[in-house]
């Protein structure tokens, strides 16, 4: 993530106008590129492009324009799919930690993981989950803390009964 926000920021830094016709010429080239690799179900990747480019151009790009380039083809939107599985991931999160309170406490492992892939896909990319489901991605990855740690308890609790002999008296 770090790495993104440099590159974008030494792009803008190393820009100046007499670099803005090419950039803007690069990125419909980009564009129409990344377009026609779409149709055929192929993901553009930065060297790929960066050879495009320099054929279109007939010239070597320049750093900055590298560095746009692979700003460019690192920075992905998500899809609607994607923010629909993250959704459900926060919701069933929610729902196995609530669960692995009342029921069984085996269901905190689960839960942990549907809320922990949440709030990463979240992290990856802000603005993936809609409304109220970042908080029951974090309530749940909160329950089902709780949920392993009675689930420790009890297994604890067994391991001790049956270790001191008691339960075979």
């Amino acid at each position: 993530m770090k790495w993104h926000l440099v590159s974008f920021l030494l792009f803008f830094i190393f820009c100046t106008p007499q670099h803005l016709d090419a950039a803007a010429d690069i990125r419909m080239s980009v564009e129409s590129t990344i377009k026609q690799k779409e149709t055929n179900k192929i993901t553009p990747d930065y060297h790929s492009l960066k050879r495009n480019l320099e054929q279109q151009l007939g010239r070597k790009l320049k750093w900055s324009e590298r560095l746009g380039l692979r700003a460019l083809t690192v920075h992905k939107s998500f899809s609607n799919e994607d923010s629909r599985k993250a959704n459900n991931h926060a919701l069933v999160g929610f729902i196995l930690g609530i669960s692995s309170l009342i029921l069984l406490p085996l269901l905190s492992i689960p839960g942990y993981m549907f809320s922990n892939s949440a709030l990463i896909k979240e992290k990856l990319n802000p603005g993936i989950l809609e409304g109220g489901n970042k908080g029951l991605a974090k309530a749940g990855l909160i329950l089902s803390i709780i949920g392993l740690v009675y689930l420790l308890l009890i297994i604890l609790y067994i391991i001790i009964i049956f270790s001191s002999g008691i339960y075979f008296n």
